[in-house]
């Protein structure tokens, strides 16, 4: 838990100190279409491991 909290700090930092720059219309639609895509490709998956794979991905 430590380790995936501690791998996802310097992304946000990053994103935080370059929000002035950023378009939020595009994140928004990065993000939708991120998790549309890890929800269609878990929906292809009969295997459960692939399955909780996709599942954490689209949750990121």
């Amino acid at each position: 838990l430590i380790l995936s909290t501690a791998m996802k700090l310097p992304p946000m930092t990053l994103l935080y100190m370059t929000s002035s720059s950023l378009n939020p219309t595009l994140l928004t639609i990065l993000a939708i279409l991120s998790a549309a895509l890890g929800g269609w490709m878990g929906l292809n998956q009969t295997q459960i491991r692939k399955i909780l794979a996709f599942s954490s991905i689209s949750h990121l």
